[in-house]
């Protein structure tokens, strides 16, 4: 006997939402892992330190002192233009952007002995913003090399 249509369209309806339902669920999936995704490798203690110290000071407003303490003995503390203009460039972005709340890390990469990447989201009032440290090993400490700024998660995503 044949069904009648009002019994298959329950049935349909069932399905397809169902269907819908779990393409939704497999879509969140790889936002929850990448949300719990854990950096590729630490970075070495005193590496860690360096990268805290200038995320500390961001956060308590100490813009100048954050790149004094990352860049000290460094050929950048030698190059005052260029430091004067990234403490202005990172002034303006906080003033538009917020004060610092906290900062998570991202991604972690040793592509050499003696060199790494840090590559941290830090959370501010009005935006993200995405910081890229580069840090060497001279033989005798670990140097912040180079900091990077990004308001682009893609922009992060390709460094």
């Amino acid at each position: 006997m044949p069904r009648s249509p009002s019994r298959r369209v329950p049935r349909l309806l069932v399905a397809v939402l169902a269907a819908s339902l779990s393409l939704a669920f497999m879509s969140l999936a790889p936002l929850a892992t990448a949300r719990a995704a854990e950096p590729s490798e630490p970075l070495p203690a005193p590496a860690q330190a360096k990268v805290d110290a200038f995320l500390a000071q961001l956060k308590a407003g100490k813009v100048k002192e954050a790149y004094d303490g990352a860049f000290a003995g460094t050929l950048m503390s030698k190059k005052q233009a260029e430091v004067e203009q990234a403490i202005a460039g990172t002034e303006t972005g906080l003033r538009y952007y917020g004060a610092v709340r906290d900062w998570q890390l991202m991604e972690t990469a040793r592509p050499a002995a003696g060199f790494a990447v840090a590559i941290y989201m830090v959370r501010l009032e009005n935006a993200p913003l995405f910081v890229r440290f580069q840090l060497y090993d001279n033989g005798a400490r670990w140097i912040v090399y180079n900091v990077t700024f990004s308001d682009s998660h893609d922009t992060a995503k390709t460094w």
